[in-house]
């Protein structure tokens, strides 16, 4: 099965997605796939923009065209010249080329009076206002293949591109979806109710498949342009489905949950850019809020979600016309200062003699006392809201844990040096996670453990500083990289049966796995021997039945994934009533079965194909062809390579897991993404995104003070804004694209340069018509004025004599 097929020669391949979400809010989203550096740039382009078509492909003698724009408009622009490949009009149309291998489009007709465009996205922004009027006005002119001949004029990549077939997604700000294709020689214009445009085959054998698979069908796998449609289709149609939308989820403005789905869903057909070696990549995503006019866009190495608002930019001034490139600005944002100024952090757990005492006591009265009680008994430690607070959230905490059924960790097995590794937080109700600095020197109580009534109390201070992710506001850590670069995280594993705890075993007991790892040791190593040192148990979900909330749960089966700053990964299991520890190379776990069965199907899995879905194995061996691709020697273009190697890192770590993140709009049939984790393990940083904020945030350990008690601080992984406004840097650039000269201009150069052999990188600026409104235009308008002034002389000095011969003939009559 080939994943990535080759479009065109061997090398060029584009392989591009869009659709408009299934949602009230009118909201599109594409991504830019292609295996060389398209150089894209952000353009602002005001109305009267003057646009000069560029060459028709096998068309000499076609004539100059020029035209002004009638709509402002937000374009993605490719070779730094004025041909959009997508954007966003004032009005809010928008217009994307994607690839479709076996256009023949109709050939241009000279004797036709209609105009003949070339550069049709452009010309769709520029001109219209809605999908009806596309399909009216693109009957007025003649659209033509681009003659790629113009790429000689600009360098050496672009040089390779021989042919453009292309064909056009249009969405409106009222929800209706075209689809253009050119197909033996004739434009046809398709309705697309479901909003989906992906590459070939041709759209009406799109349709087809999507019938014959059904709407409830399982999802494909792969990156092909059939499984990429079917995909989003299938995806597209559980977006209107009502689902139980969880606290994060509510609190999100109906703006932000929308293009929060969009992104979730272009996610799922990005293409990784490890994998360019057989095919194209994404290079960047756009996602378009049509009724608010809004571009957000997130590039390859740069996904930190920016946005530019349409409503801010003054399209009748010409000098707004400014770019900037996709791949411009930080790619993270550092919120380690806001971590450090936050007031709170999570609450303590009481000592476990104390909780059962109030499990005990059959009016629950004891439950009174916790607070005083356990102030004493745990030598100071603070219960912030109380411990009946705290344990009605543990109660929550049983029904969370019940519902989970999917997560996703790896390390990255880049081709740089980096320790890198990620996962993602799929919950079906909110976790209502934080984001917490946990100082040297914390104590922590172990929570009560599964029938053991009598286990001790125990509690420990942590020897490392870390940060960790933790559940309903308390101290139990769910994952986390601590000062050393050791990290750990807990996932759902069905086949898990701990051990039984032995009241004569002196060692002591823990059930808060994640948070003793962390708080403990520096290394794999370090993890293997001291693990052997205590019992590990399961901690005792009976809280929950204690506090009702529907919470029945008999069982928290859980494994654990821990990598250090040496590359080295382990998994801890428990099976059969023993603890497990394996080594993992592989550095992948997910969930059932247990890692010996994931190892194994992997070694059967040699077609290199992708597997579709959301079950446990499909993840874990789409994670584990991905991760190998990344092994693979491939050629960086020029965006990648100007990445620093952290830079390229976290970017590929999180493009891997958007190909396991679970949208939001899928909760209806099971549980969603609710946090994506990147930990760099060298550098101790880590990184960030939430469902509804996918602003890629960073923590720094080397801002923090593990020394510092009141360092001790957290914050909702939902916190601070969604998006960085870039509208007013768009507007402060200096620069902007280059401007077609008209057709015979370039057909003259490139007629001179027919007998060249060699690449040919000659400027469009060396043109004598680099810019609108230069050259012979500048010529004709300048003798029209100087005429006009010539005239206007004239008849001044003619007043002017006749003035003097009337007063002449007055002063003789005087006489």
């Amino acid at each position: 099965m080939r994943l990535w097929p080759l479009f065109l020669a061997p090398a060029v391949v584009s392989a591009c997605s869009d659709f408009r979400l299934n949602a009230a809010q009118i909201v599109s989203a594409r991504t830019m796939d292609f295996n060389i550096d398209l150089q894209s740039t952000l353009e602002i382009v005001p109305r009267f923009t003057l646009i000069q078509e560029p060459l028709a492909k096998n068309c000499p003698a076609c004539p100059d065209y020029g035209w002004r724009s009638t709509h402002g408009f937000v374009a993605l622009n490719m070779l730094g010249i004025n041909v959009a490949t997508d954007g966003l009009n004032e009005a809010g149309l928008s217009a994307a080329w994607l690839y479709l291998p076996g256009t023949r489009y109709a050939a241009p007709n000279l004797t036709d009076p209609r105009p003949i465009v070339t550069s049709a996205i452009s010309y769709i922004l520029g001109h219209y206002a809605t999908a009806a009027e596309v399909r009216t006005g693109l009957t007025s002119v003649q659209i033509a293949e681009v003659n790629t001949g113009l790429s000689k004029l600009i360098g050496a990549e672009a040089a390779e591109l021989d042919t453009l077939p292309l064909h056009i997604s249009v969405h409106d700000a009222h929800g209706e979806s075209l689809v253009i294709e050119f197909l033996n020689g004739e434009m046809l214009i398709h309705d697309n109710p479901a909003g989906v445009m992906t590459n070939e085959p041709r759209f009406e054998n799109h349709l087809a498949q999507v019938a014959a698979h059904g709407l409830n069908g399982s999802l494909p796998g792969g990156y092909d342009s059939n499984a990429r449609f079917l995909r989003l289709s299938l995806l597209n149609h559980f977006a209107t489905l009502p689902y139980i939308a969880n606290t994060s989820y509510n609190q999100s403005t109906p703006e932000q949950a929308s293009i929060s789905a969009a992104l979730h869903l272009i996610d799922t057909v990005t293409i990784p850019e490890a994998a360019q070696h057989r095919g194209g990549s994404t290079q960047f995503s756009v996602v378009r809020d049509h009724g608010e006019r809004k571009l957000y866009v997130k590039s390859t190495q740069n996904q930190l979600l920016r946005m530019v608002d349409l409503a801010a930019i003054d399209f009748e001034s010409p000098r707004n016309r400014k770019s900037i490139p996709v791949t411009f600005g930080n790619w993270f944002l550092n919120v380690t200062a806001d971590v450090l100024a936050s007031t709170g952090h999570s609450r303590d757990m009481p000592p476990r003699s104390i909780v059962q005492a109030a499990l005990r006591s059959p009016t629950h009265t004891a439950l009174h006392q916790l607070d005083a009680t356990s102030t004493e008994a745990s030598h100071g430690v603070t219960f912030a809201l109380g411990t009946i607070v705290g344990m009605a959230m543990m109660a929550i905490a049983n029904v969370a844990i019940a519902n989970y059924r999917r997560y996703n960790e790896f390390l990255l097995h880049g081709p740089t040096a980096d320790v890198v590794s990620g996962r993602t937080m799929d919950f079906q109700i909110d976790l209502d996670s934080t984001i917490e600095i946990v100082p040297r020197a914390t104590l922590v109580q172990e929570p009560i453990v599964k029938n053991c009534p009598d286990c001790p109390d125990y509690a420990w201070s942590t020897t490392y500083g870390f940060v960790g992710f933790n559940m309903f506001g308390i101290n139990v850590a769910t994952d986390g990289l601590n000062e050393a670069g050791l990290s750990a995280a807990w996932l759902y594993l069905y086949a898990t049966e701990y051990p039984i705890v032995d009241a004569n075993d002196p060692r002591p007991v823990v059930a808060s796995l994640v948070t003793y790892i962390l708080g403990n040791f520096a290394t794999t190593d370090d993890v293997r021997a001291g693990l052997a040192e205590v019992q590990i148990a399961e901690f005792d979900p009976v809280l929950g039945n204690l506090f009702s909330h529907g919470a029945r749960e008999s069982r928290y089966p859980l494994h654990v994934a821990v990598h250090d700053a040496a590359g080295k990964s382990l998994v801890i299991e428990f099976l059969n009533g023993t603890m497990v520890i394996s080594d993992n190379p592989g550095g992948i776990m997910t969930n059932d079965p247990p890692l010996r069965e994931q190892l194994a199907a992997v070694a059967a899995h040699t077609d290199g194909s992708l597997p579709g879905g959301y079950a446990s194995q499909a993840r874990y061996l789409r994670l584990a062809e991905l991760n190998r691709l990344a092994k693979e020697t491939y050629a960086p273009t020029t965006s990648y390579a100007a990445a620093t190697p952290e830079q390229a890192s976290i970017s590929l770590a999180l493009h891997f897991l958007d190909a396991v993140t679970i949208p939001e709009p899928a909760q209806a049939g099971g549980d969603a993404t609710q946090f994506s984790v990147v930990r760099d393990h060298k550098r101790r940083k880590l990184f960030l995104q939430s469902t509804q904020n996918q602003l890629l945030r960073t923590v720094d350990f080397a801002q923090i003070d593990f020394n510092d008690p009141r360092q001790r601080r957290s914050l909702p992984v939902t916190f601070g804004a969604w998006f960085v406004d870039v509208t007013q840097d768009v507007l402060a650039s200096s620069a902007r694209s280059m401007d077609m000269p008209p057709r015979s201009l370039v057909e003259a150069k490139l007629r001179g340069l027919t007998q060249q052999t060699t690449a040919l990188h000659a400027s469009l600026d060396a043109l004598p018509y680099a810019r609108p409104d230069r050259s012979v235009t500048s010529f004709l308008m300048g003798a029209v004025v100087g005429l006009a002034c010539a005239v206007v002389g004239v008849v001044c000095y003619m007043a002017y004599r006749h003035r003097l011969e009337t007063r002449g003939k007055e002063y003789v009559r005087l006489a």
